[in-house]
């Protein structure tokens, strides 16, 4: 697997987060409390996070970030808590 192989998955992975809440990277960033600019290159993954940051950043979202880890097919996602309110419920 090469070294930017889970930074991609990442990047697509709040990329896809963006796209099903319908907010721009400018709304992603103000909930993240980071600028558009340093979010726009996460999505690109340009950026080396720890996991410590990914988990910040999920639960600031509401949301859990999983790793599946898996003979070089490993996927990752975010997916909602199970115990936060929906995005399109708290509008």
């Amino acid at each position: 697997m090469e070294d930017s192989a889970l930074r991609k998955q990442f990047g697509a992975a709040l990329r896809q987060y963006r796209a099903d809440e319908r907010i721009t990277q400018e709304e992603l960033a103000r909930r993240l409390g980071l600028t558009p600019r340093y979010t726009a290159g996460l999505e690109r993954s340009e950026h080396n996070i720890s996991l410590d940051t990914i988990d910040g950043m999920a639960e600031k979202l509401g949301l859990v970030f999983r790793l599946d880890a898996r003979a070089r097919s490993s996927a990752s996602s975010i997916e909602p808590r199970p115990d936060a309110p929906t995005a399109q419920a708290s509008k």
